[in-house]
């Protein structure tokens, strides 16, 4: 089931979550909170530059940024930074999908080809 979150009238807001120093404890904290929130609708521990990512669906900007403030002063020992972006237009299924199934990929599995990755490009772009 995929769901256009825009017509139910929630904005979807990316944010990367940069922590001071390891911390397994804080980090498990942080991971629950985020887990638990009914806001935050995913959550990405990952390596690189940016070890912590989430997704915020909320109504409007007022909202996500008292969802950001009540972080920020709760996790103020753990978090460093906060770097987010507001997601105008979703084009991508939040809900997985068989990925050996054609069914997923545009033009039966030809994904080089299709459309969406011109899409994808001019919104990157």
């Amino acid at each position: 089931v995929d769901i256009d979150r825009s017509l139910l009238g929630i904005t979807l807001f990316k944010v990367q979550a940069h922590p001071r120093e390891y911390d397994a404890q804080k980090e498990l904290e942080f991971h629950t909170y985020c887990r638990n929130h009914p806001q935050i609708s995913e959550y990405v521990q990952q390596l690189g530059d940016c070890k912590l990512e989430f997704v915020v669906e909320a109504r409007d900007y007022a909202q996500f940024t008292a969802i950001i403030d009540e972080l920020k002063e709760r996790f103020s020992h753990y978090i460093r930074n906060l770097e987010y972006m507001m997601i105008k237009q979703d084009y991508f299924h939040r809900t997985p999908c068989n990925v050996f199934s054609k069914k997923c990929l545009p033009n039966n599995g030809h994904l080089a080809e299709s459309n969406m990755d011109s899409e994808i490009i001019a919104a990157v772009a």
